[in-house]
């Protein structure tokens, strides 16, 4: 018989329950998982465990490879949570973040944005000030 975990707490601990659920949901296994998207097995144990965060690029790989919008997970895991209002509350005891959110000043997540091809550099070689 499988060992019960705590209820979760934190918000890391809830984005790692959603996570675990969604693996579940795909039938991998946590080393399955890791393997596929190129994170170390203890990496995956600790954040879904809430003890590490994910970072973004790990938490939009890991989606990618269980086919779930990212957005998806993180709206399960803010849900269960309590909301963005309790999330921020929660900042702002840490920092000097603002207590009181509106619904309406609630963001959803809309995933990696990648900057289009003319927001480049520019790579001409530079000339001095015309006369």
């Amino acid at each position: 018989m499988p060992k019960m975990r705590k209820p979760a707490e934190t918000f890391d601990e809830h984005v790692g329950d959603a996570v675990e659920s969604a693996m579940l949901r795909a039938r991998l296994t946590q080393a399955d998982l890791a393997t596929a998207a190129g994170m170390p097995l203890s990496n995956l144990g600790r954040s879904i465990r809430g003890t590490r965060p994910f970072t973004v690029k790990e938490f939009e790989r890991l989606a990618g490879v269980m086919e779930v919008p990212a957005s998806e997970l993180l709206d399960s895991a803010l849900a269960n949570y309590g909301g963005m209002a309790k999330l921020l509350a929660e900042e702002g005891t840490k920092s000097e973040a603002p207590a009181n959110v509106s619904p309406a000043d609630e963001i959803p997540y809309i995933g990696h944005v990648t900057a289009p091809l003319t927001a480049a550099a520019d790579d001409d070689a530079r000339t001095g000030p015309k006369d």
